[in-house]
């Protein structure tokens, strides 16, 4: 598989999208942008010098509109990865659910590469982002907070449930955080998985892949 062709999309100064384009440029991403999309024509995020394109959307089109030409462009570009970073719209289920399956192919790419991708939360609601992006058959296993929960199996996919210290028995590639409601506690406990070269994958409700360098770059600003 070649290098997965990514379009983010943005409203503002683009410090998510410059995190992607560093991560692309030395290799720690196997991905390259090919597009940044902005409902916002004065988005500082696209003064970012790089090879790839630049779309503005009017933002003061109606919502189905806005969408139309959205999806467009998507078209056009055929994308292996959306990124929503930091883009202040709402989109329709339409779209969402017209290209959810980029997340899904992003976790076939990095399977195909043999990396080990877990999963941190257990609660139903987890298990509902996992069947909904069809990634359930991806996830090697899950850690929760809840020894009530260990050593049980998740519902629909029969993953095991084991305790936040696996973690470190495991040493996963990536960890998926399914209670994304909590990603930042999550994140801030577990800096010590980073700093060993892991990464965190946020799926909802942006797509972000988190690791020591964006955490850094964030404490910087």
């Amino acid at each position: 598989m070649g290098m997965l062709k990514i379009v983010v999309l943005i409203s503002g100064k683009g410090s998510n999208l410059k995190a992607i384009i560093d991560k692309c440029s030395k290799k720690k991403v196997p991905a390259k942008v090919i597009a940044i999309i902005s409902n916002n024509s004065t988005a500082s995020g696209l003064k970012l010098n790089g090879k790839f394109q630049k779309i503005i959307i009017n933002n003061k089109l109606s919502k189905k509109k806005f969408e139309r030409e959205l999806q467009n462009n998507l078209k056009k570009l055929k994308p292996d990865l959306i990124c929503l970073a930091g883009f202040m719209k709402v989109l329709s289920s339409f779209i969402i659910k017209k290209w959810k399956n980029k997340i899904n192919e992003f976790f076939k790419y990095i399977k195909h590469n043999n990396k080990t991708i877990g999963a941190y939360g257990a609660a139903r609601s987890g298990t509902t982002l996992l069947s909904f992006f069809d990634i359930g058959s991806k996830i090697d296993f899950i850690v929760d907070d809840n020894e009530e929960k260990h050593f049980k199996y998740s519902p629909g996919f029969g993953i095991q449930v084991l305790p936040v210290s696996s973690i470190y028995d495991n040493n996963p590639d990536y960890l998926v955080i399914l209670a994304w409601m909590h990603a930042e506690t999550i994140i801030s406990k577990n800096i010590s998985f980073l700093e060993q070269g892991g990464k965190f994958i946020k799926i909802n409700p942006e797509f972000e892949i988190v690791d020591i360098d964006s955490i850094k770059m964030l404490n910087n600003e």
